[in-house]
């Protein structure tokens, strides 16, 4: 849990970590793991009720994120000790960052 005051702005600063780890959830976390897809990091699911056991085993979409990781997706953890596994195993693959914006041409 990550209490910063800042409500829902909070997500893209989860998402901005090395890897998520999400557990349960509701709207929040299905947020969190989406910016967290979209910034290309490691997601790991624990398979308890809420968006995390939905998610688990499963892409987002079809975009080829991480071209050096054929099996990417949201990895599946039966609990927290399979889910830190996981993340000890697979971090290293998982270090490419979102490009970021960049500034358009003020030409043409």
């Amino acid at each position: 849990m990550l209490a910063t005051g800042l409500d829902h702005a909070r997500n893209g600063l989860v998402a901005n970590a090395d890897a998520v780890v999400a557990v349960g959830g509701g709207a929040g976390t299905l947020c969190e793991v989406t910016f967290a897809w979209l910034y290309k990091r490691l997601i790991v699911a624990v398979a308890v009720p809420g968006w995390s056991s939905e998610l688990g085993g499963r892409r987002l979409d079809p975009r080829i994120r991480c071209p050096e990781v054929p099996d990417d997706q949201i990895f599946s953890a039966d609990d927290a000790k399979h889910a830190l596994a996981i993340v000890g195993e697979r971090l290293p693959a998982y270090q490419a960052r979102h490009g970021g914006f960049r500034r358009r041409s003020s030409e043409g």
